[in-house]
């Protein structure tokens, strides 16, 4: 999945507005097939160049990203991390679907399941 993900990211990589999307897409696939380190590698660069470029940001799906952001933080146990994505879901987001998603996951492990 790491040499698919490159080849990706590599094709995109001249198109500064579509790499993000790439990035994004990419993590969401590596999160579903079970490859976590690869998911919070894209997270974490797709962070990165979304904070040194927010023009970028602001037609962008960020609550999707922290969504997807904050599931990989929480299948790797980084609870604080998991835990300040989920708080800026909530006050930036609320009405978001994929921040009231988080926050029906986040009830669920509350309540021991």
């Amino acid at each position: 999945m790491k040499e698919i993900a490159e080849k990706f990211i590599k094709a995109s990589s001249d198109k500064e507005y579509a790499l993000p999307h790439v990035y994004l897409q990419l993590a969401e696939g590596s999160l579903n097939n079970s490859e976590v380190i690869l998911a919070l590698d894209l997270c974490v660069k797709l962070e990165k160049l979304l904070k040194g470029n927010p023009q970028i940001a602001k037609n962008f799906p960020l609550d999707r990203f922290y969504y997807t952001y904050a599931l990989v933080s929480s299948h790797l146990n980084y609870t604080n991390k998991y835990s300040a994505i989920y708080s800026h879901l909530l006050k930036n987001y609320p009405n978001s679907p994929w921040t009231l998603l988080l926050k029906r996951k986040v009830e669920w492990e509350k309540r021991g399941n």
